[in-house]
């Protein structure tokens, strides 16, 4: 998951890098950014924390940011 997660990020980097994105990709992308470091932040309290893996939370936030780059 991370592997593909990295590959996608540099993938829209590039993408906007190269000014291939409108507004509204634009606004799109800030949102999947906020929600990649919520995930980020998720990931690293299960690490810390010990007992404290959700599974389903973990699962809600990729289908939601999923849900979010499907439209891009």
């Amino acid at each position: 998951v991370l592997k593909n997660i990295i590959k996608l990020v540099v993938k829209i980097g590039l993408l906007a890098r190269n000014d291939m994105l409108s507004e509204t990709d634009i606004k799109q992308l800030e949102n999947v950014q906020k929600q990649l470091h919520s995930l980020a932040l998720t990931i690293i309290s299960f690490v810390q924390v010990k007992y404290s893996f959700e599974r389903t939370h973990l699962i809600d936030l990729l289908k939601s940011m999923k849900q979010s780059l499907m439209p891009l």
